[in-house]
C-alpha cells in the first residue's frame, strides 16, 4: 500500500511538471485594440462593425488569447434601451478567432452623444482598450421620425 501512495504522489508530480508549462506559457495581452468600422464617428442608429483585438505593449496581436472580456461603455448613465453593444457584453475568444473578433453589425446608438466603448479581461482589470466613438447630432429628426 505504500509503494502504491508512493507511486501515485510520483505521478501526480509528474503530471503537474508537465503541465505547469503550458498554464505559465498561457497568453496575457497588455491591452485590446478596438476598431469601429466604418468609423469612430457615425450616425444615431447606425450599425457598425466592432473588432476587437488582443495586442501586447509593442502593439502585436496575442496569440493563444482565450479568456472572458467585458464590452461595456465608461459610463454607467447611459441608458441601456439607447445602445445595442456586441454579444451582449460578454464574450470568451476561442482559437477560431484567431486572436481577433469581428462583431458584425453589432453595435448601434440610439442617442448623439460622445461615447468610450471599453473591453476588459475578466481575469486581469488592468488589461483593458477603450475606444471614443462620437456619434452625430446631424440626423435627430430623422431619427426620431424613424
Amino acid at each position: 500500500m505504500k509503494l502504491l501512495s508512493k507511486y501515485i504522489q510520483s505521478l501526480c508530480i509528474l503530471s503537474v511538471a508537465l503541465l505547469l508549462p503550458f498554464f505559465a506559457l498561457a497568453a496575457k495581452p497588455d491591452s485590446f485594440e478596438i476598431t469601429i468600422d466604418p468609423a469612430s464617428r457615425f450616425k444615431i442608429n447606425e450599425s457598425v462593425n466592432v473588432t476587437i483585438r488582443a495586442v501586447d505593449k509593442d502593439g502585436d496581436t496575442v496569440l493563444d488569447y482565450e479568456n472572458m472580456v467585458i464590452i461595456e461603455f465608461e459610463w454607467n448613465f447611459i441608458d441601456p434601451d439607447s445602445y445595442e453593444i456586441p454579444s451582449d457584453g460578454i464574450y470568451t475568444f476561442t482559437s477560431d478567432d484567431q486572436w481577433e473578433k469581428t462583431f458584425s453589425q453589432a453595435l448601434k446608438l440610439k442617442e448623439w452623444w460622445t461615447y468610450t466603448l471599453m473591453v476588459f479581461d475578466t481575469s486581469d482589470e488592468t488589461v483593458f482598450g477603450r475606444q471614443v466613438i462620437i456619434v452625430d447630432d446631424t440626423d435627430i429628426e430623422e431619427a426620431q421620425t424613424e
